[in-house]
């Protein structure tokens, strides 16, 4: 009788263990909350101080709706900042609590993200590390800013004081999976055959375009032409 009563329990409890894992996975959800792939990274803490003028975003203080790309999955209508100082992707969210929250979203799977519609990406540099850069086209060929900002001292006769400088950028392009910085339209060209570089070279003429020196439109309208060659 008693062995009778442990198989008979045994199978019970078989019976029962998917359900009480699943019941556990959703205690889970409802004690923590929040997805453990999307708020994964570390509390981002930098606040430089009113004594600062500026600040180190991409745009402005204020956060705005996007959406980030992390393995392969896509979260949509979340408060995104992009730190250009640190080079932090910033994350505005409400814990089970209630209270605001500021995470820096970890770079390890992040692949992509997007905020107010301008586009960036995390591509890797031939060093091997990671690099935000804002996507300005799409194709096989693609033309890539990277931004940043420093703080610079401001002195004058009555006081020292610190302010972000205007962001610089740097042009990178994209080509099989490669990442180059990009120059000047000859970097383009190398990319090429000899048939196509002329077709190009046409276009170069006959759009005013300059080794050098052109707008970013103008890069874009030619980087646009040589997708479709």
């Amino acid at each position: 009788m008693p062995r009778f009563l442990y198989l008979f329990f045994s199978l019970i409890l078989y019976l029962l263990s998917p359900y009480i894992s699943a019941q556990n996975i959703i205690d889970d959800k409802q004690v923590y909350g929040l997805n453990p792939l999307l708020y994964n990274g570390k509390v981002y803490s930098y606040f430089p101080g009113d004594q600062v003028k500026g600040h180190q975003y991409f745009k402005q203080k204020a956060f705005s709706e996007g959406c980030v790309s992390i393995r392969g999955t896509k979260y949509e209508n979340i408060l995104l900042n992009y730190d250009i100082l640190n080079q932090e992707v910033i994350l505005k969210y409400s814990d089970p609590q209630g209270s605001n929250r500021l995470l820096a979203v970890s770079k390890a799977w992040l692949e992509k993200f997007s905020i107010s519609n301008e586009q960036f990406s995390l591509i890797n540099t031939p060093d091997g590390h990671k690099l935000i850069v804002q996507t300005l086209n799409q194709g096989k060929i693609q033309l890539h800013n990277h931004w940043t900002t420093r703080i610079i001292a401001e002195i004058s006769f009555v006081a020292e004081h610190y302010t972000f400088e205007k962001k610089r950028n740097t042009l990178f392009i994209s080509y099989e999976n490669k990442l180059k910085k990009f120059n000047s339209t000859k970097d383009i060209l190398n990319l090429f055959n000899d048939e196509n570089k002329l077709k190009i070279k046409r276009y170069l003429k006959q759009n005013k375009l300059k080794t050098r020196r052109n707008s970013l439109n103008q890069l874009i309208g030619l980087i646009n032409y040589c997708n479709q060659l």
